[in-house]
């Protein structure tokens, strides 16, 4: 899709229906998927109107997914965190491809990733482990650090800034919450958790 990022720009997104929309976001995916040299992945709106995520990477029966919430497509204000969430899921989609490899032994970041996909911890379960694991901090460190990169373009889209602060105090603010709730040893309280949810799986 040409001129992918102007699509981005607030004068543009309104023209475009939430059809057009999702083209938008399936061409983002695309792209990012070229950058991790990995297989693209369709881009979906999820069926459940009252579903709470903004997005997720799925891999079930075979069938790789990320869903999108409707509201990214539908809100114009959403737009950015639409993109910061194919940037996320998409890097999802990378660990996975990436732990169902013959890993060699020096794979130190790779195999923490597979120990953490197999005991995952979902926010239900707590918020402040879930952006402290592994996997998500690595998802959600790419997508801010791709998206910085793209400053230039959007620096007088507000929309742009306000999902990039939001983004960045969940940053900030992942390992203070951790700490509060586990205490300063969170990092080995968080690891008996995706230990234990490993062996219940």
């Amino acid at each position: 899709m040409l001129f992918l990022f102007s699509k981005f720009k607030q004068k543009k997104w309104v023209k475009l229906n939430t059809v057009k929309r999702l083209k938008v976001y399936n061409a983002l995916e695309q792209k990012f998927a070229k950058k991790l040299h990995r297989e693209p992945i369709d881009v979906v709106v999820h069926p459940d109107d009252n579903w709470k995520p903004l997005g997720m990477f799925t891999n079930a029966n075979g069938k790789r997914l990320i869903y999108l919430r409707e509201d990214l497509l539908r809100d114009p204000k959403m737009r950015f965190h639409g993109m910061e969430t194919i940037i996320h899921e998409g890097r999802h989609a990378y660990q996975f491809e990436t732990i169902n490899k013959k890993l060699p032994w020096y794979a130190f970041r790779a195999k923490k990733w597979r120990k953490n996909w197999q005991g995952y911890i979902p926010s239900a379960e707590s918020s402040s482990a879930y952006n402290s694991q592994s996997v998500e901090q690595d998802a959600q460190k790419y997508a801010y650090k791709q998206m910085s990169k793209l400053y230039h373009k959007y620096k007088y889209e507000d929309d742009f800034v306000r999902t990039m602060q939001v983004n960045e105090y969940r940053l900030e603010s992942a390992d203070d919450n951790a700490r509060k709730e586990f205490g300063i040893f969170y990092k080995h309280k968080i690891n008996k958790m995706i230990n234990k949810n490993a062996k219940r799986r």
